[in-house]
């Protein structure tokens, strides 16, 4: 990762965007869903923690899916304030390609590719899915990952977001084109939280506002000169909406924290353990199968 410029006294978040924000950007994803008019709706961000050849494994909020869903299904037959235990079980999530693609910017390539299933666990904000280039036995579609971080900094650290702000599409000739700008903010961390009403885990409150499309990226200490990017947590709830604009006045971001315990196998390669994965999920598609190296997560209950 390049040199990042300290934060400017009496800043509590600063921005940075165009190429000095390009230059982290590889293993993002950023979700797109279509609606029944097949209108492109920008949704957020997300990143990738496993490659394997034409296919990988990635992370982001659990609330983007829920915006994927309402693109689904626009209409539901239940007032908004009905609650949860009273209402039907959900329609499962539509993965076809024609409904929903992840963008992989990949130097001057975008791979659109396709998802195979997700699970979220909505007391978290937490979801994980799988994605398939178009090619599936192409092993450059997704070149970089990144490798997850097994320590959470402490209050006053310096932290760092990484994520797409996207503008409306545009539509010309039955084509769409959408302007994604990424952007990176940095800032500290406030609160450190055993659980949270935005996140019944452990997680992190920082002074970072967030921006539209944000949601689900990457949450990361600032690294060494030289050394990468490595998340703990992501993008989850800004109690502001991104309504603060003065840098020298804190915003309000929850970051759930991943928990990842980093172990070295005897190879010295490192393989990460998510505790996130390990209960609580719920699989929101139904009998999707995925053409990867790594099976299906199990069919869970409600």
């Amino acid at each position: 990762m390049a040199n990042m410029p300290p934060l400017p006294q009496g800043y509590f978040w600063d921005q940075f965007e165009g190429s000095f924000a390009a230059s982290f950007s590889p293993g993002l994803v950023f979700l797109i869903a279509f609606d029944a008019e097949k209108r492109a709706i920008p949704i957020g961000t997300g990143f990738v923690f496993a490659v394997f050849d034409g296919h990988a494994a990635a992370c982001t909020a659990a609330h983007n899916f829920k915006g994927i869903e309402h693109v689904q299904n626009p209409r539901p037959r239940h007032h908004a304030s009905a609650l949860p235990e009273f209402l039907p079980k959900p329609q499962a999530l539509d993965l076809n390609g024609k409904s929903i693609r992840g963008a992989v910017v990949n130097g001057n390539r975008t791979e659109m590719a396709t998802l195979d299933w997700v699970v979220t666990d909505q007391s978290r904000d937490v979801a994980f899915f799988a994605l398939t280039a178009d090619d599936p036995n192409d092993a450059t579609a997704f070149s970089k990952s990144f490798v997850l971080a097994s320590t959470t900094p402490d209050v006053g650290g310096e932290i760092a977001v990484l994520g797409y702000r996207a503008e409306t599409p545009r539509q010309a000739n039955g084509h769409y084109s959408m302007a994604m700008l990424l952007v990176l903010r940095r800032g500290l961390v406030v609160h450190r939280h055993e659980r949270h009403v935005y996140c019944q885990r452990e997680c992190i409150e920082a002074s970072i506002p967030t921006l539209s499309g944000m949601s689900g990226g990457p949450v990361f200490a600032i690294p060494a000169n030289g050394q990468p990017i490595r998340p703990f947590g992501f993008v989850s709830h800004d109690l502001d909406d991104g309504q603060i604009q003065d840098r020298t006045k804190p915003g309000t971001l929850i970051v759930p924290v991943l928990g990842t315990e980093v172990k070295t196998l005897a190879d010295g390669s490192e393989q990460a353990v998510i505790s996130m994965l390990r209960d609580n999920i719920r699989r929101l598609d139904e009998g999707a199968t995925t053409g990867g190296p790594f099976p299906p997560p199990p069919r869970l209950d409600e």
